[in-house]
């Protein structure tokens, strides 16, 4: 059997606890946001199954940013850390091997990512009696901006020594560094739209059920701030496939230069 469907393979047997942890969370959120509430007060769930489904992926980006880290912040810093690179066959395996680890990794995330829209989709039945294409659009870019995030995890993980520090800085930038950042951009230059932050797209997963006409808020308090709630679909797409390609190139560079 091809050395990166084994990888593949041994990677969801040896992250499957990860898996039940992260799926465990994502049930326990949609129940804390949708399934309890209903049956406290069944008249306070939103009045349309769009206006539901966008309240229960309010959370989508954290469970996507702290999978990403935890799924694919260990894929090729462990190599280095464990010593394991030194025992890996000639370098046209290596890549195959990186290749089964993310794959499979990808796999499982993806796996938990689908069972939070399904369960949504399940309480969407239920109480609405329908789903809308919006919310399939929703899960299409869900998964597209978790190949982003998670290719950018993977840059850290390429150049870091251990796993906890690839972990732990790759949410440093994702959750407190980025927003930092852009705070004081958005005070500097407030006209320019922060594109160039990952964490930014992640907005059109839950602005697809009701996209704003205009895509940003104005407002004075000492400074003339402009706070941007979403990228077009298309600078979004765009944006996101830089990142993809440019982070893929950028960690397998690393990843052989570390070896020389």
């Amino acid at each position: 059997m091809n050395k990166m469907w084994i990888t593949l393979l041994f990677e969801l047997k040896r992250h499957k606890g990860r898996f039940f942890i992260f799926t465990i969370i994502s049930v326990a959120v949609v129940s804390l946001s949708g399934l309890i509430p209903y049956f406290i007060d069944p008249d306070a769930i939103p009045g349309a199954f769009n206006d539901f489904a966008q309240s229960q992926l309010s959370f989508i980006n954290y469970i996507i940013i702290f999978g990403a880290c935890f799924f694919f912040g260990g894929i090729i810093v462990e190599e280095f850390q464990h010593k394991t690179y030194l025992i890996l066959f000639p370098k046209t395996e290596k890549l195959k091997l990186i290749a089964g680890k993310y794959i499979g990794n990808f796999i499982l995330f993806a796996t938990v990512l689908s069972i939070f829209y399904g369960y949504t989709a399940i309480l969407g039945l239920v109480f609405y009696q329908q789903l809308t294409i919006e919310f399939l659009f929703s899960f299409l870019t869900c998964i597209f901006y978790t190949t982003a995030i998670s290719t950018f995890v993977l840059v850290f993980s390429s150049c870091m020594r251990s796993v906890s520090s690839a972990i732990v800085i790759s949410i440093v930038f994702l959750f407190i560094a980025f927003d930092m950042i852009s705070t004081f951009i958005g005070l500097a230059i407030p006209y320019v739209e922060p594109i160039y932050f990952i964490h930014y797209h992640a907005s059109l997963i839950t602005q697809v059920f009701d996209f704003p006409e205009v895509r940003y808020i104005e407002f004075t308090f000492l400074f003339h701030m402009r706070t941007w709630l979403t990228p077009t679909y298309v600078t979004g797409i765009i944006v996101q496939i830089i990142y993809i390609v440019f982070d893929l190139a950028l960690s397998y560079f690393i990843f052989n230069l570390r070896e020389l």
